[in-house]
């Protein structure tokens, strides 16, 4: 019995040093991405979906993935819109697809790229967000909408 309390102090604290460290990569990068290079994106896609913020908290999002070619490669990116209802969130998918935004990008690794801030008009109050958590909740594109952006 003696050692389950070991374990369990070990995950937990293993636990918040990954998520913290995920934190500060993120934020650091975000920080980093003010002197980066602009290049132009097309958003390509939009899947509805939730962020869970917390058990049994959950809020709808829209995830939308986005293209940009820097020389002769294309490179994507996601981000997602949340809060509003699902009408709202439907709205505002269609009126990002096929949009072009800005993305800032890493000129040491192309791949990473970082929205740049979204026109206050076009969001309607909605939260546009690159939070790798938040992101790694993105739902599987449904097979029409896969097709639909090819």
């Amino acid at each position: 019995m003696k050692y389950w309390g070991y374990t369990i102090v070990v995950a937990a604290v293993s636990f918040a040093a990954y998520i913290l460290s995920t934190w500060l990569r993120y934020a650091t990068q975000r920080s980093k991405s003010r002197a980066w290079p602009v290049a132009p994106a097309t958003v390509e896609g939009a899947t509805v979906g939730f962020v869970s913020r917390g058990i049994g908290v959950k809020i709808p999002a829209v995830y939308f993935n986005y293209r940009y070619s820097l020389g002769d490669r294309n490179y994507t990116g996601l981000f997602l819109l949340s809060g509003g209802s699902n009408m709202q969130l439907k709205t505002i998918k269609d009126r990002f697809t096929r949009k072009q935004i800005s993305v800032r990008y890493d000129p040491a690794h192309p791949s990473v790229s970082v929205l740049d801030a979204l026109p206050a008009d076009d969001t309607v109050g909605f939260k546009a967000s690159q939070n790798p958590f938040w992101l790694r909740q993105a739902p599987v594109p449904s097979i029409e909408e896969t097709i639909k952006f090819s």
